[in-house]
């Protein structure tokens, strides 16, 4: 209802009201009145509270827990705002105090509420896999070109003789030692260690390896005439 119809029943109560003072015990003017009361009352606008003059209360500050990560400001650095994780808590409801870590410069400050504001949920749960991530391992050297790389020496392997070749080896060693070798002269065969330089002197006084060493020496005794020389004569 608006405020022009609202005033218009207030003026018909005026004139009910006017009426009964000459017809004070009317039954019609008596219900009439009482009706417009009610509709007066029933449409009269709502009363607004007074406007209290007291500024509103600050709201709460909010409250971290160790291990949120927040933007905290550097203020021993260059005062901006950083992303950092909340490592201890202290001070009271009203007034926290945090200690926080630096995410990306691994520096830790101790600071107020109004220096650590609330961090978006998306940069959170990136900042959160960022650091979940392991450090990249370093990779392997490259491995050199096949075509440029020099080529390895070739390992010479030393050929061992089967046992059947050495034991052929070592027969004809034997028979060879034990027949003999035939001389130059046809027929005749010298065994080894018969007139061999490497056989041990009979007396004992010579030498391995030199022949007819030990052995005395011959002195060959020859008799030699003496020349008479004869004088010759003028007659001869």
């Amino acid at each position: 209802m608006s405020k022009n119809e609202h005033e218009q029943y207030k003026y018909q109560l005026s004139q009910v009201a006017a009426a009964l003072q000459a017809d004070l015990h009317n039954p019609e003017l008596l219900a009439l009145q009482s009706e417009l009361q009610d509709i007066i009352a029933l449409t009269a606008p709502a009363k607004l509270p007074e406007r209290s003059h007291s500024p509103p209360p600050a709201p709460a500050p909010a409250l971290f827990r160790p291990g949120d990560i927040v933007m905290a400001r550097w203020l021993t650095g260059d005062g901006s705002l950083y992303p950092a994780r909340i490592t201890s808590l202290s001070g009271s409801l009203t007034n926290p105090v945090y200690t926080v870590l630096f995410l990306n410069y691994n520096n830790t400050e101790t600071l107020r509420s109004e220096h650590v504001k609330q961090i978006s949920e998306s940069r959170k749960r990136a900042l959160e896999i960022e650091n979940s991530l392991p450090s990249p391992a370093i990779p392997p050297p490259p491995k050199p070109d096949e075509n440029t790389a020099p080529a390895p020496p070739p390992i010479k392997k030393q050929k061992v003789k089967p046992k059947s070749e050495l034991d052929v080896g070592k027969k004809a060693w034997q028979k060879f030692a034990t027949k003999g070798v035939k001389s130059r002269a046809v027929g005749k065969v010298q065994k080894i260690g018969e007139k061999s330089i490497f056989k041990s002197p009979e007396d004992g006084l010579g030498r391995v390896g030199v022949t007819g060493s030990g052995k005395g020496m011959i002195k060959e005794i020859s008799t030699r005439g003496k020349h008479v020389f004869e004088k010759k004569t003028d007659d001869d």
